[in-house]
């Protein structure tokens, strides 16, 4: 989903909707709770995929050697 679309989609209206979404993805700015679940929605996956590691993610596995 493009960045417009999805920032569009959770309510963020004209050109800044790609820029925060872009912002969100570069850990620029953190969205609070409510609009990663308003993302969710939007891209119809469960928000746990926001918080929740992903076992056999780089960082699961720096992790077990650090």
């Amino acid at each position: 989903m493009p960045q417009q679309q999805l920032g569009e989609a959770i309510g963020i209206e004209g050109k800044g909707a790609a820029n925060r979404i872009a912002q969100y993805e570069c850990d620029y700015r953190i969205p609070q709770n409510d609009m990663l679940i308003d993302m969710a929605k939007a891209m119809d996956i469960t928000q746990l995929l926001f918080v929740s590691p992903i076992p056999g993610s780089t960082e699961d596995i720096m992790q077990t050697f650090f």
